[in-house]
């Protein structure tokens, strides 16, 4: 009788042990699964568009000559036009986007906000930049864009190339510009990414007519040997 019982006892623990191995097994599927699910900041694409604009406002009302020259209206919105060139590229190419925000904003005030850029430049200052991306190493290219200010990149593009190493990427840069045209812009990236293979065909879009300046984007990208993706 006692061999019985302990027959069974033992059968019963078997059991017990099995269904516990079980439900580790199906509880760590269920952990990997959720450790695939992609973050917000990363996806299965290996192109990524960067860009710095400003000044980007809400208030479509009030702008001085000078200002209305550097944005214009998108559904009730004023968009820097750096930043509606990145959004083009980022749609036509299925890009990943990463805007650079400052840490500390600029001035929306014409004036001020060039009174403040020349004395960056001026000092080579290194403005923060508020957020990092933690993922490039996962881009193979990616596109640069920013607005030509004093005849060269805004001091904070010299901050994202100081904090990135893109050494083995294909950088392919674009800029917004009022009459100055890309100015040496190329050949500075050249010097702060030597390990990076530099697009020396720069998109160059006027501030004037940056509104209108979607057919001339997607020429570039054809000339880059871009398809565009299909909507």
């Amino acid at each position: 009788m006692k061999k019985i019982i302990s027959i069974i006892l033992t059968a019963i623990i078997m059991c017990t042990l099995a269904s516990c191995g079980c439900s580790n097994s199906a509880s760590g599927g269920q952990a990997g699964s959720l450790n695939q699910t992609p973050d917000k900041e990363i996806s299965q694409v290996d192109t990524l568009v960067v860009y710095f604009s400003m000044p980007e406002k809400t208030n479509v009302n009030n702008v001085n000559k000078e200002e209305d020259k550097s944005k214009f209206v998108i559904d009730g919105k004023e968009v820097g036009g750096t930043q509606y060139v990145a959004h083009l590229i980022k749609d036509a190419t299925g890009s990943d986007i990463f805007r650079i925000v400052p840490q500390t904003a600029y001035p929306t005030d014409h004036r001020s906000l060039t009174g403040q850029t020349k004395k960056e430049q001026t000092d080579k200052a290194r403005p923060a930049i508020a957020d990092k991306l933690t993922n490039m190493d996962q881009y193979s290219t990616v596109y640069v864009g920013f607005p030509v200010w004093w005849d060269d990149m805004p001091m904070i593009m010299y901050t994202f190339f100081d904090q990135y190493d893109l050494s083995g990427k294909t950088i392919i840069p674009f800029c917004v510009e009022d009459g100055s045209g890309p100015c040496g812009t190329v050949n500075t990236i050249k010097e702060l990414e030597p390990g990076a293979n530099v697009n020396e065909n720069i998109l160059s879009v006027s501030k004037n007519t940056a509104s209108e300046c979607k057919p001339q984007v997607m020429s570039w990208l054809e000339e880059l040997g871009v398809a565009p993706k299909s909507e």
